[in-house]
């Protein structure tokens, strides 16, 4: 298997995406702007991982910490990010509603249950700079905020079965439908924007 860590193989991986008017097709049926204000771009999927590129805005909007449906690796490709990781516990002054989040990748559906109330506490505050690469685990709670606009990161995960996450929030969580899927020619403007942004490092 390619290895797209690698920045050189990237961007020939992502030159021959640009190429292929059928796999540009695929790819752009699975990519949509996520309600955490980043591109969601799945470049290659292969029996067990799938590998996506996330594009960022800069939000004012808080984010939720969250665990996720699987273990996953990343590489900061672009920019720097913040990462704060919780751990639930007895004592503390932040409560938090617990909310199952169950993701079914077989109907593109996610459902969501309330369980219980929480209280979290900061377990640790990691910057991830330009080329750091880092692992979760689905049972980690974290947030992850990009410090500038149009970072991006690279990341290498499981093939995503029907699965469960959770999410915490301090008001009532609404389900939301998934946002549109993004167009040809957005597809081909987000891709060509980090094939020049890795060449541009190189040279």
């Amino acid at each position: 298997m390619t290895d797209l860590f690698d920045q050189l193989q990237l961007i020939k991986y992502l030159k021959s995406v640009l190429c292929d008017e059928n796999i540009l097709s695929d790819i752009r049926t699975k990519s949509y702007l996520h309600f955490n204000n980043f591109v969601k771009i799945p470049i290659l999927k292969t029996e067990n991982k799938i590998i996506r590129l996330h594009i960022w805005f800069l939000s004012k909007k808080e984010q939720n910490p969250h665990s996720h449906g699987w273990c996953f690796r990343s590489k900061i490709i672009k920019g720097e990010f913040i990462n704060i990781m919780f751990n639930e516990c007895i004592d503390g002054n932040d409560v938090y509603n617990k909310n199952a989040i169950h993701l079914k990748n077989s109907t593109k559906s996610t459902n969501i249950d309330y369980l219980e109330k929480v209280k979290l506490s900061i377990n640790s505050t990691i910057v991830h700079k330009e080329n750091d690469i880092y692992e979760i685990t689905r049972d980690e709670i974290h947030t992850f905020s990009p410090i500038k606009n149009e970072s991006i990161t690279l990341i290498e995960s499981e093939i995503d079965h029907d699965n469960m996450a959770y999410v915490y929030s301090k008001n009532e969580l609404v389900e939301k439908g998934r946002l549109p899927n993004l167009t040809t020619e957005e597809l081909k403007q987000y891709i060509t924007f980090v094939v020049e942004y890795l060449e541009k490092k190189i040279n």
